[in-house]
């Protein structure tokens, strides 16, 4: 840390230049809050993330060089933000961070030895008379301020002026921090067919994931197209009409979707949980002898999905699934419930899956893959639907 104060000595000491910036970005803004807001998201979506590599590997570029080009690396767009912030009386410590993605702490746990492994650098306002401080990851395009993005949560870090020179851990994120809510009302035909209108609203690192995927307008049908084949439906075609909101984390669609419905004689199957295997995917090894690092993007989340099924004229409810819950204790849970629509013919199903834990130990394991085997358990249930004529045959 000595080696790193000295190396960096000056950068954030903004000039002239960076007042002017800085007094631009925040004039008529009347709170401290307003005006962090606003250099923050100059700084994540005026300066073009590109990873630029200076004279000296692991130091930034200075912060004039970042504006010249418009363009610079995590540590460049943090140390233009600490420059920033002090033009306003702002006093923020650059962090460096090994992140989840990763997932070597071990090599800065050392006791008398460790060696400083990070991939990445952010910034910290430390938090006055005793309330937390604010963490400012400001790297990506459209990057806001909440809740410190999964990939830097949970993960080892070292202050540059904050604190004694020591390796942290940063704040947890919650599950209920990332994640979305969805409603889906899906019309069946008496092919199996369905019209989709969906509602989402997308927080944390799922509402960061739209930002930079569906900032584009001409870009968003293919992407929710993508999004939505495979895992959930086995075909989709996409309305024209896409309304989203990117500051709100909102997202609204209407689309086709052939054969969600399994024709079974005179019944219509609707399977409730998509194609995807939780186990597969995440747990496929029957055994491990290294802990299990989860993507970020998936531990800690919290998904709720809320589906209106309605069948078409001349089927009715068969008989409504049990649902169930799969308790995972600090791994998260899965709960499944059905119950009859208001619309006549109807049904509605909700799903919840929360991930917690993002590191799985060894010892752990197989209790973990015996919890993701009973949410797919859950996943595979079905709403039936039979038609009224075979209701009536003796």
């Amino acid at each position: 840390r000595g080696w790193y104060r000295e190396a960096i000595k000056g950068f954030s000491e903004p000039d002239d230049q960076i007042k002017r910036l800085a007094a631009e970005l925040t004039k008529g803004k009347k709170t401290e809050q307003d005006k962090l807001e606003a250099l923050f998201n100059y700084v994540a979506d005026d300066i073009r993330y590109v990873n630029y590599v200076s004279g000296e590997y692991w130091l930034p570029n200075r912060p004039q060089q970042c504006l010249a080009r418009k363009q610079g690396d995590c540590d460049d767009k943090a140390i233009l933000l600490i420059s920033l912030l002090k033009s306003i009386g702002v006093e923020a410590t650059p962090v460096l961070v090994q992140t989840r993605l990763t997932a070597m702490p071990s090599v800065l746990a050392g006791q008398t030895a460790a060696v400083p492994l990070f991939d990445h650098g952010i910034a910290y306002i430390p938090g006055k008379g005793g309330k937390p401080g604010t963490w400012l990851d400001a790297t990506s395009p459209q990057s806001r301020l909440g809740p410190l993005p999964s990939m830097d949560a949970r993960a080892r870090a070292l202050f540059i002026y904050e604190g004694d020179a020591k390796i942290i851990e940063t704040p947890a994120s919650s599950p209920a921090d990332h994640g979305s809510q969805t409603e889906w009302t899906l019309t069946l035909d008496d092919r199996g067919g369905a019209k989709v209108v969906g509602k989402e609203k997308h927080l944390g690192d799922w509402a960061f994931e739209l930002r930079n995927n569906l900032i584009e307008e001409d870009a968003r049908a293919q992407w929710l197209e993508q999004y939505l084949s495979g895992r959930y439906f086995p075909s989709v075609e996409v309305d024209a009409k896409i309304d989203y909101a990117p500051d709100a984390g909102t997202l609204a669609y209407s689309a086709r979707t052939e054969a969600l419905a399994r024709p079974e004689g005179e019944h219509l199957v609707v399977p409730v949980g998509g194609s995807q295997s939780l186990l597969a995917t995440y747990a496929g090894l029957p055994k491990r002898t290294l802990p299990l690092v989860l993507p970020p993007q998936m531990a800690p989340s919290r998904t709720v999905r809320t589906m209106t099924v309605t069948a078409p004229a001349g089927f009715s409810v068969k008989d409504l699934p049990p649902g169930g819950e799969a308790k995972g204790g600090s791994f998260g849970f899965g709960k499944v419930t059905f119950q009859n629509g208001k619309a006549p013919r109807s049904v509605l199903v909700t799903t919840e899956l929360v991930f917690d834990k993002s590191t799985i130990p060894v010892d752990e394991y197989p209790a973990f893959r015996k919890w993701l085997e009973s949410v797919d358990a859950l996943s595979r249930q079905s709403v039936r639907f039979v038609s009224d004529a075979a209701q009536k045959r003796p």
